[in-house]
């Protein structure tokens, strides 16, 4: 029973992501697959790209040069050095806070916004690269 309601609730909060993402002008965020936020983030230059999950989980493991963001606090100083025309890259731990988070960097102005389709657990499932070196100077194994 209470696994079953976790699921909902999961299926839930993916739904309203996508719906989120949905309703902003068509082109200005995409959700894309790894494979596509890897490729895209090679070539954008002077891009941002924000980890929203918690602190201990970016201290594990992160995409390679991800700025840890978890709340507007820290994201908006960031935005506010940045221009709008600039690409910011997103994800959190399954894909649903990082649909949000696009659509509050949306209403900031920008206009070249990409969401990691299904976060951090489809990046590692697809073996795509990591940073694993822990904050504190050590490596993860």
């Amino acid at each position: 029973m209470q696994k079953s309601l976790v699921f909902i609730v999961i299926v839930f909060f993916s739904l309203m992501a996508e719906v989120i993402v949905a309703q902003v002008d068509e082109g200005v965020i995409e959700t894309l697959t790894p494979a596509d936020f890897y490729e895209k983030l090679k070539y954008e230059e002077n891009s941002l790209l924000v980890d929203t999950r918690s602190l201990s989980e970016f201290k594990k493991s992160r995409l390679l040069n991800a700025v840890h963001a978890p709340s507007r606090a820290i994201l908006f100083p960031l935005l506010d050095e940045m221009k709008k025309d600039q690409a910011v890259f997103v994800y959190c731990g399954r894909g649903f806070e990082s649909g949000i988070v696009c659509k509050i960097i949306h209403e900031k102005g920008f206009q070249h916004i990409y969401n990691l389709k299904g976060g951090f657990y489809a990046w590692r499932k697809k073996d795509m690269p990591l940073d694993k070196e822990k904050i504190d100077g050590k490596k993860n194994e």
